[in-house]
Formats: structure tokens, C-alpha cells, sequence
């Protein structure tokens, strides 16, 4: 599991399995001179996990999640909105966006993904850029009702100032709310995206919160204690990995070291580089299970509605 911001990315998507969010939003994890930890938040609930585990348990015993077990390319549409700051802080040009999904779609290629931008939205001088857009705060749960584009049928991605060096992502579990619930979706930070300062530099940040998005969960849920972070294939890992540190056994009771190269771990950018086949299995059936509308056919959004009164007075 990997919260990037965890990776800077706050514990705040996976970690949110064991710790109500009140605990994990309290204090950041602590740092030493020169180092940034980063962390992601989900926010969700433990009590959204046995779910999961019980709606994959009966997906193989039936053969009902199709998307799961065939060989089919899932394609998924996301919707970008870019909030950016008075001076134009935060904006996100389309090349680069165009560089963040390159990056998005090598990191899920293995897994069976594709994702292709059905809109970007732009928000210049947005109210809600700076702070304004943490998800589980009541401006950013107005913000998601307000921008949200058909959430049953798209990925939303908003691109904002969270609260580095220690939060730079925040992505929802499949099973939270309802497919048209506009709180589902992924926030990130602005400064996470390709061409950041380290250790967000390559873009990591949305791949892992997509991977909760789509049911994965840290790497290090539950530490040693099975059944973790109910995968098989990703070693047991007793605290989240910061920084690039490779061959840590941190449960040396179990098989294998450390997953700290997982995508859904702490680990730096530029250390973190694949998601396991049972992690892209467990995305599949999620994603069929749960989200159904986000794997038909690709179509371009509604037309976007007028954002005038989006914009500071």
C-alpha cells in the first residue's frame, strides 16, 4: 500500500484502514533535518475493509467480477480539474498533464489500464486552491460537489495546495460511496506532479492514490500481522518505507524484503516502480465490482457548465 504523500503523501488513504482519520490527520510523521516525509490520506473508515475482502472473496468463488479475470484492457476516463492560485500559481499547462497521464498509464499498463483524459477544467485564482481542497474538510467536500463531472462514469482528478511537505495526496475506496457520489475521486497536490522537486519528482503521487482508488492499500497495513494489505504477492512490511531503503526485512519472520519499490508504499519516486499481478488483480475486480460505470466506453463529458461565480469576488 503507498500513500505517496505518504510517500509525502499523508498516511492518509490506507492508513486510514487501522486509524480513524481524526488520528491520522493530527500530527505528520516526524522528519529530520533535510528530510521530507510525505504522506496520502484516504480517509476512509476501517469499517469499508472487511467489505472489500468479502465482495473479492465472493467475486472468485462466482467468476462474477469479468474485468477481473479475462485478459481485457480496462479503459478509464478522467476528468482533470486544475485549481490554481491568484498570480497563477498551480497551473498545470497541457503538456504537463500530458506527461502525468504518460506516467499514470506505464504505471497501470501491467495491471490492465488505460486512462485517457475525457476533460481538463481550469479554476483560475480558485477559492478553494490553497487549503481549500482537502477533501474531508467541509470547503473541499463543496468543492467535489461543485466540479465533480459524472462520477459514476469518470475519474476525478483535482490538482491543488494540500499541506506538503507532509500531506500531497488524498484518494477515496471504491466501495465509500454510491458509483454517483461526487465525493469519490483523487486529490493531489500541485507540486506533485512530473518535474517536481524530490522526492515527488516523476508523478508517483496520483499512481498510488489511483491504486486506492481502485481498493489497494498500503503496503505496510497491518505490519507484520496477516492478512495485511490483503495481497498475497506483496511482502508483509512492518512500517511504511521513506526514502529508497532496499533490502529492509522489517518482518523477517515472513518471506521477503520490504516492498518499499511498491507503488503503494512511502518510498520516494524515484524509488517506487511497480504495482504485483495480485495488486492489479485485486484493482480488476474491484473496479468491476464497485465502479462498473468507469469501465464502458469512453465519451467525452457533458459540456462543462459556466465556473464565473468560481472565481474569488
Amino acid at each position: 500500500m503507498h500513500c505517496n504523500a505518504c510517500k509525502a503523501r499523508l498516511a492518509a488513504g490506507c492508513l486510514v484502514a487501522v486509524l480513524p482519520f481524526a488520528a491520522l490527520a493530527q500530527a505528520p510523521p516526524p522528519t529530520t533535518p533535510g528530510e521530507v516525509r510525505i504522506v496520502d490520506d484516504t480517509g476512509a473508515p476501517a469499517i469499508f475493509m472487511p467489505e472489500l475482502e468479502a465482495a473479492l472473496a465472493r467475486a472468485r468463488w462466482e467468476r462474477v467480477a469479468t474485468a477481473a479475470t479475462t485478459n481485457a484492457r480496462i479503459d478509464v476516463g478522467i476528468v482533470f480539474h486544475v485549481l490554481s492560485g491568484p498570480l497563477g500559481e498551480g497551473d498545470l499547462d497541457d503538456e504537463l498533464v500530458a506527461r502525468q497521464l504518460a506516467v499514470v498509464n506505464d504505471a497501470f499498463d501491467a495491471a490492465g489500464f488505460r486512462f485517457v483524459v475525457a476533460a481538463v477544467r481550469r479554476y483560475p485564482d480558485s477559492p478553494y486552491f490553497a487549503g481549500g481542497c482537502f477533501p474531508t474538510t467541509e470547503s473541499g467536500l463543496r468543492m467535489k460537489a461543485e466540479l465533480a463531472v459524472e462520477p459514476k462514469r469518470f475519474v476525478n482528478v483535482y490538482s491543488c495546495r494540500l499541506a506538503l511537505p507532509y500531506i500531497a495526496g488524498y484518494g477515496t475506496l471504491p466501495n465509500e460511496f454510491a458509483e454517483d457520489d461526487p465525493r469519490h475521486g483523487v486529490v493531489i497536490d500541485h507540486a506533485s506532479v512530473p518535474g517536481s522537486p524530490a522526492p515527488l519528482s516523476l508523478g508517483h503521487t496520483l499512481v498510488h492514490e489511483l491504486g486506492h482508488y481502485f481498493g489497494l492499500l498500503h503496503t505496510f497495513q497491518g505490519g507484520c500481522v496477516a492478512p495485511g494489505d490483503e495481497v498475497a504477492d506483496t511482502p508483509a512490511e512492518a512500517i511504511a518505507g521513506f526514502g529508497c531503503a532496499t533490502g529492509r526485512d522489517s518482518c523477517p519472520q515472513d518471506d521477503g524484503d520490504d516492498p518499499v519499490e511498491n507503488f503503494m508504499d512511502y518510498s520516494d519516486d524515484a524509488c517506487t516502480n511497480h504495482f504485483t499481478p495480485q495488486q492489479g488483480e485485486r484493482m480488476r475486480a474491484l473496479a468491476a465490482i464497485y465502479r462498473p460505470g468507469l469501465v464502458t466506453p469512453v465519451d467525452a463529458p457533458t459540456p462543462p457548465r459556466a465556473h464565473s461565480s468560481h472565481r474569488r469576488p
